[in-house]
């Protein structure tokens, strides 16, 4: 379950080295929300800005490319949104309905509540999906983020836990949740996602192989 934090950590740590660039993406991601119908293309730009191989494995999108990118993938991400909200909405009933009965038949609210926070999970996996492995389709990536999710179910509950955790710090200071917020949350679903997949993420600040080779040679010569 510890994994779970590590995700976590790594995401705020992803958040901390690119202040001013998260910023950004989440004050474009918020506006798109607003707008509702960029709502989930943007939700798959903001994934994919995240992603933590930007700067070893792969160029991050201009701001340009990021528009256009919003709007060529208005569909793939409605079709995305059309699988897993309703199943989101159904549960959100459930814990209404089930939570203002006063009844035994109320016992079992806080099971939706589960069932909820499981499928918030898998939801946002499945975005990362889409947006980690542009061939993935929705019902595909949808498949894949709740088989993946019933696999590692106990680092996901930590994940989400300390997430809310997070998040109530940033919306208690206001300008954090605004500003960090939407492109924290994606880049720790872009390291479950990875993590789950076994993709290996390159450390920028790791020495290379050759400068490795070199370090030897110096050491064999020169060092102990």
């Amino acid at each position: 379950m510890l994994k779970g934090a590590r995700y976590v950590g790594r995401g705020l740590a992803d958040t901390y080295e690119h202040l001013a660039y998260f910023a950004l993406m989440s004050l474009l991601w918020w506006l798109c929300a607003i707008s509702v119908l960029l709502g989930p293309s943007a939700t798959l730009a903001l994934f994919t800005h995240a992603d933590p191989r930007i700067g070893t494995l792969k160029e991050r999108l201009a701001f340009g490319e990021t528009v256009r990118f919003v709007w060529h993938n208005l569909w793939r991400g409605w079709r995305l949104t059309l699988i897993t909200l309703p199943v989101l909405l159904l549960l959100s009933y459930n814990i209404a309905f089930y939570g203002a009965r006063t009844s035994a038949i109320g016992i079992i609210s806080p099971l939706w509540f589960l069932l909820f926070v499981i499928g918030v999970v898998i939801t946002a996996s499945a975005f990362a999906i889409q947006a980690l492995r542009d061939e993935e389709r929705a019902v595909a990536a949808a498949r894949l983020a709740a088989l993946m999710t019933g696999a590692h179910l106990g680092h996901a509950l930590l994940m989400m836990l300390l997430i809310v955790a997070v998040g109530v710090l940033f919306a208690i200071l206001v300008v954090p949740f605004i500003l960090f917020m939407p492109a924290f949350v994606a880049a720790v679903f872009n390291r479950f996602v990875l993590s789950s997949l076994r993709v290996s993420i390159p450390n920028p600040l790791e020495p290379t192989a050759e400068r490795t080779a070199e370090g030897k040679e110096r050491r064999k010569w020169f060092g102990p």
